[in-house]
């Protein structure tokens, strides 16, 4: 039979046992609830590395985007400038165009006095003849008739550069306001790029600690 100093002995050995599956039961949870929280720290890395990579794309299309209308607003105004020089070459022609006019016309009111001069003859200079009235009608039908060409000329040449201008403006307006709006995309995303950065740099850095600890 057992005394009782064996029985202490049994009874000492049970408690150690107890004592030490308790302690193993505690350190498998630890190492449980460890695993667990990694498991975690893994997968929100790895969201925040893809949300990270897809506002870099996003970022890379909107700088590109910006860039392309950028150069449309720039060969629209190098466009719009070509316009203005041409309308002011065609003013300056235009302007040529009545100077020569009225030399024409001056030098041919000089050469329909010398011809009504000559055929109604000195002494009836101030007397209108039948041929010097058919003259000044054929003078004022010319005269008349290039005025109306020139005008008519003018009229076109205002009226179509004034059109092209419109749409021109009109589309440096829209590209401008394009512009505009994809800056402050880009500036949106560089923003949101460096916050998801800052994010997973302390995940990884709390990563990492907890690793250390470990």
């Amino acid at each position: 039979m057992d005394g009782p100093g064996q029985t202490t002995i049994v009874a000492n050995e049970k408690h150690t046992m107890q004592n030490l599956n308790d302690r193993l039961a505690t350190y498998l949870e630890k190492i449980h609830a460890r695993s667990v929280e990694n498991a975690q720290m893994i997968l929100r890395v790895d969201n925040a590395r893809v949300a990270a990579d897809d506002f870099k794309m996003k970022l890379a299309t909107e700088a590109n985007m910006t860039m392309k209308i950028e150069g449309d607003v720039a060969r629209l105004r190098g466009v719009l400038d070509s316009f203005t020089l041409t309308r002011g070459d065609l003013e300056m022609q235009i302007e040529g165009l009545k100077e020569e006019l009225v030399y024409l016309r001056k030098s041919h009111e000089e050469e329909m006095h010398l011809m009504r001069t000559q055929h109604c003859g000195a002494v009836n200079v101030e007397m209108d003849c039948a041929y010097s009235v058919d003259m000044s009608k054929v003078q004022e039908e010319m005269r008349t008739q290039s005025e109306g060409m020139l005008a008519k000329n003018q009229r076109d040449a205002a009226k179509w550069f004034e059109s092209k201008v419109e749409v021109l403006q009109s589309q440096i307006t829209t590209s401008t306001t394009e512009v505009k709006t994809s800056q402050s995309q880009v500036t949106d995303l560089k923003r949101t790029f460096q916050s998801l950065e800052i994010e997973l740099h302390g995940l990884l850095t709390q990563s990492s600690l907890q690793d250390g600890h470990s």
